[in-house]
């Protein structure tokens, strides 16, 4: 069998089909602006397998449709200061134990009493 066959099936073949995924993948990201995206299909063409490689690495993990990152991190910090909230009035006497776990369960999604989440 020829040498050059063996490098077509072996190495550019694999190498093209990395290109090829990368480049879709970078037009189908609605986070990059063109101008990056111009930026990361220069990287990947010029430098195909530092540029491939570098661009699967940096690349941000896909959110999940109508769920973003920023949405949850900032009710999680709502809550966690909610509940924090209602530990310094329980600790200060405003609630009474019942309100306090009742509040706890509200905050927590628990409001059906399944669950008895700790203090």
């Amino acid at each position: 069998m020829d040498d050059s066959v063996i490098y077509i099936a072996a190495v550019a073949l694999p190498l093209l089909l990395l290109l090829v995924a990368a480049i879709a993948d970078i037009y189908a990201r609605q986070d990059l602006s063109w101008a990056k995206r111009l930026l990361w299909t220069a990287v990947v063409i010029l430098l195909p397998y530092i540029g491939v490689a570098a661009y699967y690495i940096t690349r941000p993990l896909r959110q999940p449709e109508g769920k973003k990152y920023d949405d949850e991190v900032a009710r999680t910090d709502a809550t966690v200061d909610h509940l924090e909230a209602l530990k310094e009035r329980h600790e200060s006497g405003d609630l009474d134990d019942e309100g306090y776990l009742a509040a706890k369960r509200s905050a927590l999604g628990l409001e059906d009493g399944t669950a008895d989440p700790a203090s």
